[in-house]
């Protein structure tokens, strides 16, 4: 389920696909230099991989195209996933 628990800025969290988020800020950042910090969870351990910055997904000053993928590379839905996204407000 995707679901935001808690926000600052944030409009909405779109599932784009398997593994794959776009989180939509409510006011804009001045630019996309900003700072995403990411951490998650999975039951498996085995199958925990990389979290953060999709670079397949668009990420500009309006959203925010991150991800998660297991051990292997591949995208893949991680149980629990937090991000926090530092910069300016336009």
């Amino acid at each position: 389920t995707n679901e935001v628990r808690d926000s600052f800025n944030v409009t909405s969290v779109t599932d784009s696909a398997t593994g794959r988020f776009i989180i939509v800020v409510g006011n804009d950042f001045s630019n996309d230099d900003y700072a995403v910090t990411s951490v998650g969870g999975q039951i498996s351990a085995s199958l925990l991989g990389t979290i953060g910055l999709n670079g397949n997904l668009t990420s500009n000053a309006s959203q925010i195209g991150v991800g998660s993928t297991d051990n292997a590379g591949n995208d893949y839905d991680q149980s629990d996933l937090h991000f926090i996204v530092c910069g300016d407000l336009a």
